[in-house]
């Protein structure tokens, strides 16, 4: 189901991140959300969103070259993509670092799903406004 929520990027640039919606590794470094997830914040690469009408300029801004062994992830999200586009959610974090090389992350990434997916099926209520926490 969460396939094609964006178009995903390999990168490699000289700029910081920003302008990228956090996720994925970039996520952890709010410490909130590495005790979520169980996971200590590492320094290594961006993972991120952003709206594909904003792609361009993110590219230029942060100096970026596709590369398929770059440490930048960037998910492009359509414009009319239909969802908030305007801060990170658990459940898309969740599932980029479950989509992670890295087994630790990966399962991390995974269990975070799978709480979420039973909560949500039990009907909790607190679940749902979790799994959309804006964090800035």
């Amino acid at each position: 189901m969460t396939r094609r929520r964006a178009t995903v990027h390999r990168m490699q640039g000289w700029g910081k991140d920003t302008g990228l919606l956090h996720s994925g590794v970039s996520a952890l470094r709010d410490p909130a959300m590495s005790e979520l997830f169980d996971l200590t914040a590492v320094d290594r690469g961006a993972d991120g969103y952003v709206c594909a009408s904003n792609f361009a300029d993110l590219v230029k801004k942060l100096g970026l070259i596709d590369d398929v062994d770059g440490d930048v992830t960037v998910r492009v999200v359509p414009d009319d993509a239909g969802y908030a586009r305007d801060h990170v959610l658990i459940a898309a974090v969740a599932i980029d670092l479950a989509e992670s090389l890295d087994t630790r992350e990966s399962a991390a990434g995974t269990r975070v799903l799978e709480d979420l997916l039973d909560a949500f099926r039990a009907g909790s209520r607190s679940a749902r406004r979790g799994a959309s926490r804006q964090l800035v």
